[in-house]
């Protein structure tokens, strides 16, 4: 056969992945005829076959033949991903994964193999927590020039490309304490996902570093009323106030965290944190109740029981000695434990607050919310979420206090009823 009807016979080989034998017409026509297009395709074979590294082989040496040839560098470009990027055990050594993708950058890859290399080492170093170099890796691409199709991952959508690439940049600016430029990055990724409620957290905790703590509340408080209620803003309410040497006002938002939808896996952490801040304030039972409730959730998951822990095991036991009080500790029993903490948490959120009488006027079906009728005639709205299901039937007479909301068709600040308890005659 002739030079073309080899090529014809190779390329209708690989149409069919026919790897092997259409490896052999193409390296046949490269070695033959010197056609720079047959080395590539044989680079292409070769890699698909499961050769990445004899591909890296061939591929330099076609590329030291034809210089500067844009398919047989892409094709070793693709060849360098497979055998030093794509494996899994590529990622463990980071310092050479970062060595394998400089050189993929130096062949001035496709956009797909540069966002993929790019990303490759962008996460590698997330996992390893080495935040400078994920800074480094995130400069080298344009937010603009970055794909924002969701990613399909198991059949679920995911964050597309450029979103994960403003959730890298902001987290590693973060933990650089680079706070003006994580304040000033966070703001720009809200222009283009205003429905993501974690940059502004992001924006308001690098304003809150700043010293802008006031301003940074405000934000804060904004998001809650605004968007979503999430136990995570609270928790980030908590630790502004506590930074501001307001210790009381923080454990009131803690336990607002604590009350909000979330599992108590997620929550192990913030409940370390009330047991730091009730034992600040004096508050050594509730102090105790959280710290076996942290262990009993750490335990329950085969987490280990961290140091801090400890440390706070021996300060409470010695306070308790100190002060020869007694109280029952149920150790290991999650659900008791929660139940107590859980009255905590109502105790220090709703003390002081004066509450209303009313009767449960309507309960729309399909419908988010709801109406009371207080006992002075006023129409008071509701989340139908919030009131417990033995609750949940028209006529019913509760007492309830009043939050603050947002009225989304008046674009205003609102009441809402909460907390809502049968009312006692």
């Amino acid at each position: 056969m002739n030079e073309n009807e080899l090529m014809n016979t190779a390329n209708e080989l690989l149409k069919q992945q026919q790897w092997k034998e259409a490896g052999t017409l193409f390296r046949q026509v490269w070695e033959n005829e010197n056609n720079a297009y047959a080395a590539s395709r044989y680079l292409k074979c070769l890699r698909k076959a499961g050769y990445a590294s004899a591909s890296i082989k061939q591929g330099n040496k076609a590329l030291n033949q034809f210089p500067g040839n844009k398919y047989i560098k892409n094709e070793l470009v693709w060849a360098y991903y497979d055998d030093t990027i794509k494996p899994e055990e590529s990622k463990e050594n980071l310092y050479q994964l970062i060595e394998s993708a400089k050189i993929i950058l130096s062949l001035q890859p496709d956009s797909l193999a540069k966002e993929l290399t790019v990303f490759a080492v962008i996460k590698a170093a997330k996992q390893k927590e080495k935040w400078d170099i994920v800074l480094e890796w995130c400069n080298v691409l344009k937010p603009e020039e970055l794909n924002d199709e969701p990613t399909i991952i198991d059949g679920r959508r995911g964050r597309s490309r450029k979103e994960q690439w403003f959730f890298a940049k902001v987290k590693s600016l973060i933990e650089l304490e680079l706070w003006k430029e994580a304040r000033v990055c966070a703001l720009a990724a809200i222009k283009v996902y205003p429905k993501e409620m974690n940059f502004y957290r992001f924006s308001a905790g690098a304003l809150a570093n700043l010293g802008e703590e006031e301003k940074a509340i405000l934000e804060l408080q904004d998001i809650l009323l605004k968007h979503r209620e999430e136990w995570y803003i609270y928790q980030d309410l908590s630790d502004i106030y506590l930074s501001i040497n307001q210790p009381e006002t923080a454990l009131k938002f803690a336990c607002q965290a604590a009350l909000s939808p979330g599992e108590d896996k997620i929550k192990v952490t913030l409940y370390e944190k009330i047991c730091q801040q009730s034992l600040l304030l004096g508050k050594l039972e509730m102090s105790a109740q959280h710290l076996e409730l942290s262990k009993a959730i750490r335990e329950r998951e085969g987490w280990k029981v961290k140091d801090t822990l400890q440390q706070l095991q021996t300060k409470i036991n010695q306070e308790i000695t100190n002060q020869q009080l007694t109280f029952t500790q149920f150790e290991g029993d999650i659900t008791k434990l929660n139940q107590i903490c859980r009255k905590y948490w109502k105790e220090i959120l709703y003390e002081d607050i004066p509450r209303y009488c009313g009767t449960i006027e309507s309960l729309p079906p399909n419908q988010a919310h709801g109406w009371i009728i207080d006992d002075t005639g006023n129409r008071v709205f509701f989340l139908q979420k919030d009131l417990p299901k033995f609750l949940r039937k028209e006529n019913q007479r509760v007492s309830f206090i009043l939050q603050e909301s947002y009225d989304r068709k008046r674009d205003r600040k609102s009441f809402k009823a909460a907390d809502f308890q049968i009312q006692k005659q």
